[in-house]
């Protein structure tokens, strides 16, 4: 799981910076699930990344959120996403 959330914010850091690089905003967040059960299926596998998701969104832009066991916890803003916001001020 915590290398599922270093690997989304790793290609959130990538994208911001390519997206800065060519003069053009760009916002990222991610939902990050893993199958933890037998009974999980694919569905609840993307109920969960949903809801990580919005969790992420709600927190503020370019963040990853993780769906555990029930509950969601938030990154901090993911790298480089500060320096495109005052890049584009």
């Amino acid at each position: 799981l915590e290398a599922a959330f270093a690997y989304a914010e790793r290609i959130g850091s990538e994208l911001l910076e390519r997206a800065g690089a060519g003069g053009s905003a760009l916002s990222v967040s991610a939902g990050v699930a893993v199958l933890c059960d037998r009974e999980d299926t694919p569905s609840t596998l993307l109920v969960a990344a949903d809801r990580a998701l919005y969790g992420a969104k709600t927190a503020g832009r370019c963040r990853v959120g993780v769906w555990d066991q029930g509950s969601i916890r938030v990154g901090m803003s993911i790298d480089g996403a500060d320096k495109l916001a005052a890049d584009a001020a």
